[in-house]
């Protein structure tokens, strides 16, 4: 990885909404992807899930640790594919799912940069 770009103080984003399943529900948080404006790269994410969750901290500590290896060059997509997947049974489906939050949000991420790639505006 090279060394970390700073992205200067006023930036587009795009905003999705993650999606993860756990055994004990479904939890969904905003996540808003950071762009630099020079080079439409994916640079950045934060996420807002329920304050003062048990998940709370989890997820703003991914956020920091997927912002800082795009900053230094990192492939998005390929973050998220290396997420591990999990099976589980949604309304009656067996589908594969993120196993955690991290997953979750690195898919949103690579969802904006395919989506950006695409010609996004």
């Amino acid at each position: 990885m090279s060394s970390r770009q700073r992205l200067p103080c006023r930036r587009p984003s795009i905003t999705r909404e993650a999606v993860w399943h756990r055994p004990g529900g479904v939890h969904r948080f905003t996540v808003t992807v950071g762009i630099d404006p020079g080079t439409r790269e994916v640079r950045e994410v934060f996420a807002s899930p329920a304050r003062g969750s048990d998940i709370d901290a989890l997820i703003a500590d991914s956020c920091v640790g997927i912002s800082h290896a795009l900053q230094c060059g990192a492939d998005p997509i390929a973050i998220a594919r290396s997420m591990l997947r999990v099976e589980a049974t949604v309304d009656g489906e067996v589908v594969e799912l993120r196993a955690s939050a991290f997953g979750a949000i690195a898919d949103c991420v690579a969802e904006v940069v395919v989506w950006l790639r695409e010609g996004g505006p």
